[in-house]
């Protein structure tokens, strides 16, 4: 195991600026995930790591070692490839035992190796066949298998899932996270997919155009987003923004909008005043329920569309231009009807507000 650090680490192309100055510390035996849509730098971000791409600037350590000009073979990392990238003319034990065999190992420790690995990923009864007798799952699980074998210092997963079904990919993030908890190996996780990162993820780090927005345990990232960017990745469905300003009825603030109008938090006053004249309020779907058959004062609308799910509805309402979701229990179906004018009221410590000039969080206890 190991530690993995960098600092500034930047990645130029001719045309673009892929990777933009980031500053990552991975502690030993973590799983951190790096998450973000396509074209945001976290796949070129690990392969820096590899040693598979140059880096432009910074630095990149691996435990105590600077390892920027060190070859990929020389850093003791196992990566998992989107492909598999299995060797489809030997079959699953000479896939597995590859790079043992390089490095001349016995070949009586090497067969103990290789039923370890074997075992521990249901493969004992396929180390016969050859990748294209294979499910995709099962290609997969070679290819895990074929990393832990070498017992790295670091394993780095490229999307590893993004070639399986739904229900096998649920699946085999299970077995991976079970497989890295078991190991203790330092693990850094490339996906665009943030319901994975979420369930895989001891930390997570959320990139966007090259940057690191947010680095943060799953909860936290979920709870307390760091930005507007990072509130609308992170949950399904995302955090509902909606414009507001702060003013004083009767002598009490209220938060004002379209289709808002609530107290405004005591806490939140001050610090909102500061903001400008307009702000951002952020709530969950979740984190409202319905107050009523007449808006009356709070979050209001109209019914726009009704998906329910079974265990749950979720109810898009809409007033003006402005437009949220609530994510309501079954037992509300009968009072939820398509262009009913609904109320809704909301738990005020969970709303988070943002700047609408740089889009960051405002704190504001």
């Amino acid at each position: 195991m190991a530690t993995a650090r960098l600092e500034k680490v930047t990645k130029y192309y001719p045309d673009h600026l892929a990777v933009d100055h980031i500053d990552l510390d991975i502690a030993e035996g973590e799983f951190l995930v790096l998450v973000g849509p396509s074209g945001c730098g976290k796949s070129t971000t690990l392969r820096m790591i590899a040693g598979l791409e140059t880096i432009s600037e910074g630095d990149i350590w691996i435990g105590d070692r600077r390892v920027n000009h060190i070859s990929p073979r020389h850093r003791d990392v196992a990566m998992v490839f989107q492909n598999y990238a299995l060797y489809p003319h030997m079959n699953v034990y000479m896939n597995l035992s590859y790079s043992l065999r390089l490095r001349r190992v016995a070949k009586a420790e090497i067969d103990v190796l290789v039923h370890k690995v074997a075992g521990s990923l249901h493969l004992t009864g396929l180390l016969g066949r050859k990748p294209g007798q294979l499910s995709g799952g099962q290609r997969q699980r070679v290819a895990l298998g074929r990393a832990i074998i070498r017992e790295p210092k670091l394993f780095l997963m490229d999307e590893p899932l993004s070639n399986l079904d739904a229900k096998l990919r649920v699946q085999t993030r299970s077995e991976i996270t079970r497989l890295q908890r078991q190991l203790g190996v330092t693990t850094v996780y490339v996906t665009h997919d943030q319901s994975e990162a979420m369930t895989m993820g001891s930390r997570i780090a959320v990139m966007n155009n090259g940057k690191i927005l947010q680095t943060d345990v799953p909860r936290d990232l979920y709870s307390n987003p760091a930005n507007v960017f990072v509130a609308q990745f992170v949950g399904t469905p995302p955090m509902n923004l909606l414009t507001c300003q702060m003013d004083k009825v009767a002598g009490s603030p209220r938060l004002l909008g379209e289709c808002v109008n609530i107290s405004c938090p005591e806490y939140a006053a001050e610090r909102l005043a500061e903001a400008g004249e307009r702000f951002l309020v952020g709530f969950r779907p979740e984190d409202i329920e319905i107050a009523g058959d007449d808006p009356g004062v709070g979050f209001g609308g109209a019914v726009k569309a009704v998906e329910d799910l079974g265990h749950e509805l979720l109810i898009t309402v809409s007033e003006g231009s402005t437009q949220f979701i609530a994510r309501l229990p079954p037992t509300v179906a009968e009072r939820v009807r398509l262009g009913d004018k609904i109320g809704f009221t909301v738990n005020s410590s969970r709303l988070r507000f943002f700047d609408t000039r740089n889009e960051q969080a405002i704190t504001v206890g």
